[in-house]
């Protein structure tokens, strides 16, 4: 089952002010392999980087 992610405006911004493109797209890449399976992928986060997955 693929998942939808979706980062806040916060974070898109973020992600566009690394100068170091190599981290950049690491990180663009890891953020898209939560597509598949986000659950087993790491610790869960809590508090309020808590997320919702939403499922479609």
């Amino acid at each position: 089952m693929k998942y939808n992610i979706e980062l806040i405006p916060i974070a898109l911004e973020l992600l566009g002010k690394i100068k170091d493109k190599r981290v950049q797209n690491g990180l663009r890449e890891r953020i898209d392999k939560l597509q598949d399976d986000p659950e087993k992928q790491g610790k869960a986060l809590s508090g309020k980087l808590k997320i919702v997955v939403l499922e479609h």
